[in-house]
């Protein structure tokens, strides 16, 4: 049995994430977990041995470990890359970063079916990382996240955030937003351009931090 484990975060929650594999295909959710914020390694990791334990897979049964990366190095991912270098140093397993920012897109599409989104995250009081997407079809009849524009931070007391050809894009694409902050972006009125609003904030994408990986064909 290969078992790969996904973390990731938010500011409030954790999410965590069990999967039995064969090959490249899911066959068996062992589990899906959320949690409210622990403020140090130990504590995440004790909730983490717990959760294993409960569902019966040792440490030597995981073969991957996926963790949700971003711009930056806010103090919730220093968490799980501590963690998860941990883990991958002593089982000497291969550790797979994913972005967040294309978790929350492939989310979105999951959940709306809508193929262009501006992924955007806080990640403190006035920075934000933002990533814009769209979602293509691959081979494999997977729906990727195809960068359109490079992800990166902004702040947001900067009012030209968002320029004049990236406006003119994101109206002829009719792009949607999702992520924390897409409603303070919204009310800067840049240019007089509003972006339709998904969601105000999506719970930790640990769900779809793996199938990203495997459409990728990462595994």
């Amino acid at each position: 049995m290969k078992v790969v484990l996904s973390l990731d975060y938010s500011y409030t929650n954790y999410s965590i994430s069990l999967y039995q594999l064969k090959r490249t295909k899911i066959i068996k959710i062992i589990g899906f977990y959320r949690n409210n914020n622990y403020k140090n390694n130990i504590l995440f990791f004790l909730y983490l041995k717990n959760i294993l334990n409960k569902n019966k897979i040792t440490l030597s049964q995981i073969k991957y470990i996926i963790y949700g990366k971003t711009i930056g190095d806010i103090k919730n991912i220093k968490i799980i890359k501590c963690i998860s270098k941990g883990i991958a140093y002593i089982l000497n397993i291969p550790i797979i970063k994913i972005s967040k920012l294309k978790a929350l897109a492939f989310g979105a599409w999951f959940d709306f079916n809508h193929s262009y989104i501006i992924s955007c995250m806080k990640i403190s009081k006035f920075f934000y990382n933002i990533g814009v997407f769209e979602l293509k079809l691959s081979e494999d009849d997977f729906h990727i996240p195809i960068t359109l524009s490079k992800e990166k931070k902004i702040n947001i007391k900067n009012k030209q955030i968002i320029n004049n050809n990236d406006i003119k894009l994101y109206k002829f694409n009719k792009f949607i937003f999702t992520g924390k902050g897409v409603l303070f972006l919204n009310r800067l009125n840049l240019n007089g351009f509003i972006i339709k609003t998904l969601e105000t904030e999506r719970m930790p994408e640990s769900t779809y931090i793996i199938r990203l990986a495997l459409a990728k064909r990462i595994m």
